[in-house]
């Protein structure tokens, strides 16, 4: 059998060279934006509730009480530009589909000026008109799948009853996947399912991996590394998350498929968010990176180049390594020990 490396997410992924010669040149590869807080699920995992109670407990380091505007956004990805960003990833703090009008405007401009497009959705919204457009407006689309199971996927994201089930390839499943597989999103670099490994779904894992495999899906599977609101009932062990790793890795093989195994919070050939990137929230702070509390910046006050020179300067100082192992490195727990002193 000859192998292959499986395909990764467009602009989502780079080469170590590519980001050694960014980081090298003090360049930016990929700029995280939020621009709302608002979801419309309540996942029993979601980090983002504790990340606001630590906001407003630890120092109070929000000031500014508005939301970034679309003008100030926009101006954002015209930094980043200047700055080498190739990819602007729009993801939550909150849904970024319940603001679409923004989302498409702020789409516009990353196409403007050659910029790849990243969008992280919970699907909800996704009918065939939006999934058509996210296709045709040159979108990396990444989706929820937390079980092909519709009781357990319900019970993953509150059991708001949200979703839409419809068969697709002898499984049922929430309807914005089959939508986005029928707008042209198949077996291309664009489509990737976001599932969240928790003690809930940990033995559906291989099927939702080989499923999303067969039907031309990136699969994504992260375990917790996050402080979330529920964690201690959900998360498993390190011991089970070293055999899920394995055994991934072991079925990618027998799909085809080789690379080095690699243990960490990431399921596959994914690496770490820690590459040459910046996290901005919704309310103009920037963070270290997705899994961190330190807060280096606010975009209101500081250009994108000032918060990037101040950003590597902490990692230099706190020996911050990105090494794909988030809640076990000891750089992860220094980020936190600091954060809280």
């Amino acid at each position: 059998m000859e192998y292959k490396l499986p395909q990764e997410l467009r602009g989502y992924e780079f080469s170590k060279k590519k980001i050694e010669d960014a980081k090298k040149d003090g360049k930016l590869l990929l700029l995280f934006l939020a621009y709302n807080e608002n979801c419309n699920l309540e996942c029993p995992f979601c980090f983002t509730e504790h990340g606001i109670k630590s906001r407003t407990d630890l120092k109070k380091q929000i000031t500014e009480p508005e939301l970034l505007t679309p003008d100030e956004l926009e101006g954002l990805i015209t930094q980043g530009k200047k700055l080498g960003v190739e990819s602007v990833c729009f993801y939550g703090e909150g849904e970024p589909l319940l603001n679409k009008n923004l989302f498409f405007r702020l789409v516009d401009r990353c196409n403007e000026l050659g910029i790849t497009p990243i969008l992280f959705t919970n699907g909800t919204l996704v009918d065939k008109k939006i999934a058509k457009k996210l296709f045709e407006n040159n979108i990396s689309v990444v989706g929820k799948l937390y079980s092909l199971k519709p009781e357990i996927n319900e019970c993953l994201t509150g059991n708001k009853r949200i979703y839409k089930y419809v068969n697709y390839s002898s499984v049922k499943v929430p309807s914005h996947i089959k939508f986005l597989l029928e707008a042209g999103f198949t077996n291309t670099d664009r489509f990737a399912l976001d599932t969240v490994i928790t003690s809930k779904n940990y033995y559906e894992i291989p099927s939702i991996w080989k499923w999303e495999r067969n039907n031309g899906i990136i699969p994504y599977a992260d375990f917790l590394y996050l402080p979330c609101r529920v964690t201690k009932e959900l998360d498993v062990s390190k011991e089970k998350r070293e055999k899920l790793c394995r055994k991934i890795w072991r079925l990618d093989k027998e799909l085809g498929y080789h690379y080095p195994l690699q243990i960490g919070p990431k399921l596959g050939n994914r690496h770490c968010d820690g590459r040459a990137t910046l996290v901005i929230e919704a309310h103009g702070i920037a963070k270290l990176c997705p899994a961190s509390y330190i807060f280096i910046g606010n975009v209101r006050s500081d250009s994108l180049k000032s918060i990037l020179k101040k950003q590597e300067k902490i990692k230099i100082d706190i020996g911050w390594s990105c090494d794909n192992t988030c809640v076990y490195c000891d750089a992860y727990r220094q980020t936190e020990r600091m954060y809280k002193t």
